[in-house]
């Protein structure tokens, strides 16, 4: 199946809970222009770059992953993304995370709610097998929901050189909760402020924002994870993983985890006995 394809380089950081009071109060009172200083203060980028508002997104994402969280595992992600009308299925592939800076391989195909339902049946194999050819075979299911109020801003140079022209990056303030798509228990609201390079002369600037924003701009911390990781890691889904394998593991040795208790407990009481 054809795919869009690109190179994603976007960095992502976590403001502080000072900074988040503030961004927050911005938006209480809808003072755009206070939310931009506010965000471009935290980022410390005002004087070099300006930024305009685009307007508000509602994201509802949703990430398949096998039993044995083989992507998390990877540090690769599938998603499916409801935006507006708009359904997009998208594998991630990680080249690296340094500092909050992401670079990541993308495929991506746009489909209606007809279509997504047969890829899910399918276990997404017309996308998978060119570009995650090993979870043949492996069943898919969801994993982590996130629940995405995404505010978005157009990043501009204020005084551009000539090779500066053609810069396009888009800024965005996250507003977030996860869901574990096992037992529907969920985070309370988390915060992120990303930007991405949207063509190479962007992505040439990204390396040297991220290095200016981690020297000046204390109140943001660098993120480490995606969203995706991130809710895996909240949930323990990993350790929950470990007590399934050997419960499994026993099963398959012929018992199970009360048969196993009771003959503990028996043979305790018949070392008690012979004292």
């Amino acid at each position: 199946m054809p795919t869009n394809s690109n190179v994603e380089h976007e960095l992502k950081f976590v403001p502080s809970q000072v900074t988040q009071i503030k961004l927050l109060a911005s938006l209480q009172y809808d003072f755009m222009g206070d939310l931009i200083a506010t965000i471009s203060g935290a980022l410390g980028i005002s004087d070099l770059y300006a930024l305009f508002p685009l307007g508000m997104e509602g994201i509802y994402d949703i990430y398949f992953d096998t039993e044995s969280l083989d992507l998390f595992h990877e540090q690769n992600s599938l998603r499916v993304r409801h935006s507006g009308r708009e359904i997009e299925i998208t594998i991630k592939k990680n080249r690296g995370v340094i500092g909050g800076e992401f670079k990541r391989d993308e495929y991506s195909i746009t489909c209606d709610q007809e279509t997504l339902q047969d890829h899910i049946r399918d276990n997404f194999v017309e996308i998978t097998r060119e570009h995650l050819p090993h979870l043949s075979g492996k069943a898919l299911e969801p994993v982590i929901i996130v629940k995405n109020s995404r505010r978005l801003f157009v990043m501009q140079l204020k005084d551009k050189t000539d090779g500066d022209i053609g810069f396009r990056a888009q800024m965005s303030f996250d507003i977030f909760t996860l869901l574990n798509a096992r037992t529907g228990r969920s985070t309370n609201e988390m915060y992120e402020l990303e930007i991405e390079a949207l063509n190479e002369s962007a992505s040439q600037r990204l390396t040297d924002i991220a290095s200016n924003i981690r020297v000046v701009a204390p109140d943001l911390k660098p993120s480490s994870t995606s969203k995706y990781v991130r809710g895996v890691q909240h949930f323990k889904l990993t350790k929950s993983l470990t007590v399934q394998t050997m419960d499994n593991w026993i099963q398959g040795a012929g018992f199970n985890w009360f048969s196993l208790i009771l003959a503990i407990v028996g043979f305790i009481l018949t070392i008690i006995g012979l004292l």
